[in-house]
């Protein structure tokens, strides 16, 4: 198998696919999240029209966008993901063209999504903005998670925690056991003449 391989500075990298890739997935972690463009520039610090740029892969000159590590890490912060689900090839060598929509998928091997909370909507009070519209939380508030309801017994709460917890912990495997057979069908395509 032939690797077209190149440098990340060199000439031959063509911009303009990573940055269609970046958009991509910019744009569907935006709509998981339930974010409008106006609420994601709010969280983040930049412009609605900046925030479009970005999906539509286009800048103010209407050349492929470039976005600084700043905003990538901005954003990557207002949607509470880690910067590298944003970022297209990040665990792979940099070839020359990316192929976008390769890969429909958004997970990475650094082990994210590692729980419910990572892919769930954004709470309807942070999408919103009763928060002030700059804040962006270290935790933002999530659709899915566990309130004690009212009169419910200490052994009862404990014993849906343990629940939870089963599930998580369900969870955590059964995306373990993904990963393995990502792994195994990857492999199974880059050497198709071994079985």
């Amino acid at each position: 198998m032939q690797s077209s391989y190149v440098e990340p500075n060199s000439e031959a990298l063509y911009w303009p696919s990573y940055g269609l890739e970046l958009g991509r997935r910019l744009r569907i972690l935006r709509i998981m999240r339930g974010l409008t463009q106006e609420r994601l520039a709010e969280l983040s610090g930049y412009s609605r029209n900046q925030i479009s740029n970005l999906e539509r892969n286009q800048n103010r000159t209407q050349h492929s966008s470039n976005p600084s590590m700043k905003m990538i890490y901005s954003l990557a912060r207002a949607l509470h993901v880690p910067p590298l689900v944003l970022l297209p090839r990040a665990e792979r060598l940099v070839l020359a063209r990316c192929d976008s929509g390769a890969s429909t998928e958004l997970a990475v091997k650094a082990t994210w999504p590692e729980t419910a909370q990572d892919v769930s909507r954004f709470s309807m009070s942070y999408l919103v903005g009763d928060a002030p519209s700059t804040e962006v939380r270290e935790s933002p508030p999530f659709d899915l998670h566990l309130v004690r309801p009212d009169g419910l017994a200490d052994d009862e709460w404990g014993s849906l925690i343990d629940v939870a917890a089963t599930l998580s912990a369900s969870e955590q495997k059964i995306l373990e056991v993904l990963d393995k057979l990502e792994k195994r069908e990857i492999k199974d395509q880059e050497e198709p003449g071994d079985r």
